[in-house]
């Protein structure tokens, strides 16, 4: 009887292995991301020398590329927080409806905070290996800040500064363990922007899995 119920336990272990995984977001990760993207602007010109005053039509720039750094830190299992800077800028502007053109330069400064549901999603499903929620980090998320903005045209040069605020939505693909390919979509600071993130900090957890 004992042989019997030995050799049971022995083959329900051969059975289970242990597999090693990272999850693609956890607390106290920290991202680096280099990003890419393109952006453009939609103002109101008035009627009179007043800004305030009634608006004539309103202006469209055409897009123009925007370079960014970001940084952010896990302070919780789906959440993170960081900052966000960038530059944008482009030489003879032309909006439609207006007359003359001019050089544009932007820089940002900002605060960003993302929720990670793809990684929820994972948790609540019992981490399903057919979610690969190891290598994909899906997330949304708001940006904030301050821009200034520098304009220069024959005979003028006008410095402004202004807030901004954007929301997002990205998708990472983890190619190794801690480098990320990325893609995101948005309104406000950004419509679209791509590039790498490089994650520090990942951690490894065991879990049983059952072969059949």
């Amino acid at each position: 009887m004992r042989k019997s119920f030995s050799c049971t336990v022995i083959a329900m272990l051969c059975f289970v292995t242990t597999q090693t995984f990272a999850q693609a977001f956890e607390k106290k990760n920290i991202l680096i991301t280099l990003g890419i993207g393109m952006i453009d602007e939609i103002d109101g010109i008035p009627t009179g020398p007043r800004e305030l005053g009634p608006l004539h039509h309103l202006a469209f720039s055409p897009p123009r590329p925007q370079f960014m750094i970001r940084t952010e830190f896990a302070v919780h299992k789906y959440w993170g927080v960081g900052f966000i800077a960038s530059i944008d800028g482009r030489k003879n502007i032309n909006y439609t409806n207006y007359n003359g053109s001019y050089d544009l330069f932007n820089s940002q400064l900002g605060i960003l905070v993302n929720y990670h549901f793809y990684q929820l999603v994972a948790d609540k499903l019992n981490r399903n290996p057919k979610l690969h929620a190891d290598k994909i980090d899906i997330y949304t998320g708001f940006t904030m800040g301050a821009t200034m903005s520098v304009m220069r045209a024959p005979g003028l040069l006008h410095t402004d500064f202004y807030p901004f605020m954007g929301l997002h939505l990205g998708i990472r693909y983890y190619v190794t363990p801690h480098l990320s390919v990325y893609g995101e979509l948005g309104i406000g600071q950004s419509y679209f922007n791509t590039g790498i993130t490089y994650k520090f900090g990942s951690k490894k957890k065991a879990k049983p899995i059952r072969d059949f």
